[in-house]
């Protein structure tokens, strides 16, 4: 009877570390941070291409996020620490709401806007109104992105 008693005390001890052995070799949060930090840094330069093509005219301006969307869920399938997975899927919900508020947005091609013809001006006026409302409409979303940055930077410092 003894022996029961003692055989089930050292399986149920087993049982309990073997939960706290498996929290203990998980991602710490600088293992977690570096992850994350160099897959979206290997998006950055597809992201600057990007924006030197922005001035070509008709240019989705949402397709300016899709690399860096696309290393946001790469980081996010590689990270595993549960706190840093947090502060990850906040700044790249941020970055996928503010690419989805510009989906339908395209700069305007401006090379055949004839300054002296009033129907042109009238055109450029009409750009610039979609502008404006444009510009309007991403002011909170551009508060809410630089918060959850703030946020990612303060657990995840550059290093």
């Amino acid at each position: 009877m003894k022996s029961i008693r003692r055989t089930s005390a050292v399986v149920a001890a087993i049982a309990l570390a073997l939960p706290l052995a498996a929290c203990s070799g998980g991602q710490s949060v600088e293992a977690a941070c570096n992850v994350a930090n160099a897959t979206v840094n290997e998006a950055q330069s597809d992201a600057q291409k990007a924006m030197s093509e922005l001035g070509a005219g008709d240019t989705d301006l949402s397709k300016l996020f899709d690399p860096i969307n696309a290393a946001f869920d790469k980081a996010t399938s590689k990270v595993t620490n549960v706190e840093v997975s947090d502060a990850l899927g906040k700044v790249a919900g941020e970055f996928k709401a503010f690419s989805d508020e510009l989906a339908d947005y395209k700069f305007p091609d401006m090379s055949d806007i004839d300054y002296s013809d009033p129907a042109s001006l009238s055109k450029l006026e009409d750009m610039q109104k979609e502008a404006e409302a444009l510009a309007e409409n991403l002011q909170g979303r551009q508060e809410s992105m630089q918060k959850s940055l703030d946020e990612w930077n303060k657990l995840c410092p550059a290093s």
